[in-house]
């Protein structure tokens, strides 16, 4: 798989009005599978820039996807807007809406349709309160799928090296045409800054999901990630990821104790 994105920019009005364009080309070969193989294109153009305290982001174009061996196209448009706007410096709202075509090794051809927004509240210089909503739908070559979210939490970043983070969710998520599973999640976790080349991240969430056959999933799941760029080039990490999950469909508790280790170049 081989990809590149081109993109050209043009300020009209510094700062207030800027004109661009991008153009985005996917090449995927299967080496065992000739039937998969596709070509992917996104062609778009939009605007872009901040007016007081707005600032916007509107895109229009097109995505094209070649499946090879059929000798079919597949074209949808690549719509997209983005507005943010700070009331205060206590207070700015979000607020986004899009709807795409996307090709994936695993996924395979999927359409998207989400909006949602996003308001955060600064009741401290460093603290952030904020309230999250999202809703989704997917139609993939299986069926369609559709999420909604909302997410309320708290940031704050301490010494500029510690940022604990807590928060709870909401999901409720339909697959095809089975009935809604809906999670609620408990989260909680602390960044940290260790040096100009490394940082740490500890995470713990609690999940309550009730599956479509009314069944009940608990799931407790602590992760830990330590990252540090070696170069411009390159950097590694350090994963270790602990899970444990019961379900009252089946009797027992599934237990995952993971150790991650990556190295991730760049050029």
């Amino acid at each position: 798989q081989e990809a590149a994105k081109l993109r050209a920019a043009y300020a009209i009005i510094d700062q207030q009005l800027n004109f661009f364009t991008e153009y985005y080309f996917n090449y995927t070969r299967y080496p065992s599978d000739a039937l998969k193989d596709y070509d992917f294109q996104r062609i778009a153009a939009g605007v872009a820039g901040t007016v007081g305290g707005l600032t916007y982001r509107a895109r229009a174009g097109c995505h094209i996807e070649n499946e090879l061996q059929t000798n079919s196209t597949f074209a949808e448009p690549a719509l997209s807007a983005d507005l943010n706007y700070v009331f205060s410096p206590r207070l700015d709202v979000s607020v986004f809406a899009n709807h795409q075509l996307d090709v994936g090794v695993l996924t395979g051809r999927t359409v998207t349709d989400a909006f949602g927004g996003i308001i955060d509240l600064h009741p401290m210089k460093r603290g952030t309160l904020f309230l999250t909503a999202v809703d989704q739908k997917t139609a993939r070559v299986t069926g369609k799928d559709s999420v909604k979210t909302i997410d309320l939490g708290y940031r704050h970043t301490i010494l500029r090296r510690l940022e604990p983070r807590l928060g709870v969710k909401y999901t409720e998520q339909i697959t095809g045409l089975n009935k809604p599973e809906k999670f609620f999640t408990g989260y909680a976790g602390i960044g940290v800054k260790v040096g100009p080349r490394s940082s740490a991240e500890l995470d713990y969430y609690h999940e309550n999901r009730t599956l479509a056959a009314q069944a009940t999933r608990v799931t407790d799941r602590l992760t830990a990630v330590y990252n540090y760029r070696i170069n411009l080039l390159s950097k590694i990490n350090l994963g270790y990821d602990r899970a444990e999950r019961r379900d009252t469909r089946f009797v027992g508790t599934v237990k995952i104790d993971e150790l991650r280790v990556g190295v991730n170049l760049s050029w």
